[in-house]
């Protein structure tokens, strides 16, 4: 089980299935006093991964650059917690993929600690708490490879795109399946949504994925955020600033935002997919039809995390991860962070429809639905010390995750996302980036990719600023890997985590 990481899983699901303190008006203290460079003026809104990429580039490069951020803090969708004592990384966690991964690079030129995960070391129990191993889970794991070929095959048949959960009940419609079976099964479809922050029935059976970067997924023991502090020196950043227009005044692009509007040769927007959709920011020009079409084929996941704090580890401390038969979804699966660390900490992921829902509960009521699945493996499990949750969907400057592609829709949506408006006004982000969507790794060489553009746009030479070379895409055609397991199925484990 967990033998893939997500971004192989998610690669894999599409190509089987056809198929990341300072208040208001404030200067984060990494920035400039204010920029300045002759060969142009940039303002980037959003001081995510894309941002900061295109912020270093840029500046490397001799163009004034300034980040305007809605938050207190930097680092986007990266946010590492420390509440309980030890960094806990509720949005992006992993590298996904560290051979020739730019965030490898990054962390390794920063000096940045970070720890290998092997997603196949997981203590799976059943829903009596009893173990499940040995044969049983041989022959279980055997079924859910036969599924895989399965649902290959039924890829490479079909003329038009169908949920992956209609795929899977197409193949499964008559099909009579043990206590046991079903219960492994939901627990594996429950890890793909996970995954893929978002239910089976609205995720896309034939469209592609993240194409990826080789060798294993490595966490930050230290938290992510530290390759945030790392990238942000010497770029000016203003929090607590939320854009709510950006146009093209003659040769000017204005960015405004409710206190202050900046003036610049051109204007980065690296918004999350969900704020785009909600419309909370306008453009003059408006977005186009390519743009809004791309806005209604994609959709914003959710996958949120309670992290608990025991007053000591009642588990297999030597695992890297936890998992559970039980009501599919319901905290499908548990990471370990006692490895990596002296705290007691369990972090429990949840996501699409069960994720969202849970985002109204507080979180002593989310330790409430966790607790009696601990204390059904485990017996007698004390209440936690301390937890934090995630509440990404309901986050007014996020809404969601991140992207995927609904069904019916098509890859060929982030391309259409990452077109500029009026050669003014530009666009990074996860979103944007075919080759490499809902990774941070995605996110940070969109920017490069932008960087590139815009200096292109300005200067009107062909500038470089920086590696921007995400790789090509491939759709895979509906051709499912021989090796590959079915869409997610392994690889459910942990990764866009």
């Amino acid at each position: 089980m967990f033998s893939m990481s997500r971004r192989q899983a998610l690669a894999r699901i599409s190509a089987a299935l056809g198929v990341a303190a300072l208040g208001c008006g404030a200067r984060t203290p990494v920035g400039d006093a204010e920029p300045s460079a002759s060969r142009g003026h940039v303002v980037i809104v959003g001081a995510g991964m894309a941002g900061l990429a295109a912020a270093q580039a840029l500046r490397s490069a001799g163009f004034a650059v300034e980040i305007v951020e809605a938050r207190d803090r930097i680092g986007g969708r990266i946010r590492t917690d420390r509440t309980l004592g030890v960094p806990v990384d509720l949005g992006a966690s992993w590298i996904h993929g560290a051979r020739g991964n730019p965030i490898t690079k990054l962390a390794k030129q920063h000096g940045i600690a970070t720890a290998s995960t092997d997603y196949d070391d997981v203590a799976l129990y059943g829903a009596d708490g009893a173990p499940v191993s040995g044969g049983a889970r041989l022959e279980l794991d055997l079924a859910w490879t036969a599924l895989n070929a399965e649902l290959a095959a039924l890829g490479l048949t079909l003329d038009e795109d169908l949920s992956v959960q209609a795929a899977i009940d197409r193949l499964l419609h008559g099909e009579t399946l043990t206590a046991l079976e079903r219960q492994y099964l939901d627990w594996r479809l429950g890890t793909v949504e996970v995954t893929a922050a978002e239910d089976l029935d609205r995720l896309s059976f034939l469209a592609g994925d993240d194409l990826g970067f080789g060798g294993s997924d490595r966490l930050f023991p230290g938290g992510y955020d530290a390759v945030v502090r790392a990238v942000a020196q010497g770029t000016t950043v203003h929090l607590g600033h939320r854009v709510r227009r950006v146009r093209i005044v003659g040769e000017r692009v204005h960015v405004e935002a409710d206190a202050r509007t900046w003036q610049a040769d051109a204007a980065l927007v690296t918004l999350p997919l969900g704020v785009m959709q909600a419309g909370l920011v306008a453009f003059e020009p408006g977005l186009s039809p390519a743009h809004r079409d791309a806005l209604g084929a994609l959709a914003m996941g959710t996958l949120n995390k309670v992290a608990l704090r025991f007053p000591e580890p009642f588990w297999p401390t030597d695992r890297h991860f936890l998992g559970h038969l039980g009501a599919r979804g319901e905290f499908p699966v548990f990471l370990n962070r006692a490895r990596h660390g002296d705290a007691a900490v369990l972090v429990a992921f949840t996501g699409g429809s069960v994720a969202r829902a849970l985002e109204s509960r507080s979180d002593r009521e989310a330790v409430d639905r966790i607790l009696p699945i601990l204390r059904g493996i485990f017996g007698s499990v004390p209440d936690p010390e301390a937890a934090v949750m995630s509440r990404w969907s309901w986050n007014a400057v996020t809404r969601g995750s991140y992207s995927h592609i609904r069904p019916g829709g098509s890859a060929d949506a982030f391309d259409a996302l990452a077109e500029p408006l009026g050669e003014r006004i530009f666009f990074a982000g996860e979103a944007t980036i075919r080759s490499h969507p809902g990774t941070v790794h995605g996110a940070w060489l969109s920017g490069l990719r932008e960087a590139n553009r815009i200096a292109r746009s300005i200067t009107g030479a062909a500038t470089e600023v920086g590696s921007a070379a995400p790789g090509a895409f491939s759709p895979h055609a509906g051709v499912f890997p021989t090796t590959g397991t079915l869409p997610g199925c392994d690889a459910c484990h942990g990764t866009r985590w």
